[in-house]
């Protein structure tokens, strides 16, 4: 899918954002298909969740992104996007979670997929230099 990327917070870079697990208020990313208006939010989650502190933090986050999508925020910001597509969120962690994050994860997926949304869980893959999906 071809998507072009807006920025939620300001108009800055990127790398100069507000973002990840420490800015539970802010949305990382969204980003518009060009053809359907399909949007999509980005999630980072930019550390270990090691301890139960972090996992509250990635619950909190993940609470953000559907408030901003449940509340109208993301349509009254973004007006190309589309109502009538299922907004995607796209979880990015940038390291391999251990198999019992990986296993909250995947549920958390299926909570959201039955509230309305479509959802993929990346990992970043140093060798590859990209994004590669989550296997169970």
């Amino acid at each position: 899918m071809r998507f072009t990327i807006l920025l939620a917070a300001t108009l800055l870079s990127v790398s100069a954002m507000a973002r990840g697990l420490d800015d539970g208020d802010v949305v990382d990313a969204v980003m518009l298909h060009d053809v359907t208006g399909k949007p999509a939010l980005v999630l980072s989650v930019d550390r270990p969740l090691e301890t139960a502190a972090d996992e509250l933090k990635l619950d909190y986050k993940i609470g953000t992104y559907v408030g901003f999508v449940r509340s109208g925020e993301l349509y009254n910001r973004y007006p190309k996007a589309k109502r009538e597509e299922k907004p995607m969120l796209i979880f990015v962690f940038e390291d391999l979670p251990s198999p019992g994050i990986r296993d909250k994860a995947f549920a958390a997926r299926e909570r959201l997929v039955e509230m309305g949304f479509d959802v993929e869980l990346k990992v970043y893959d140093e060798k590859a230099q990209k994004n590669v999906d989550l296997a169970p």
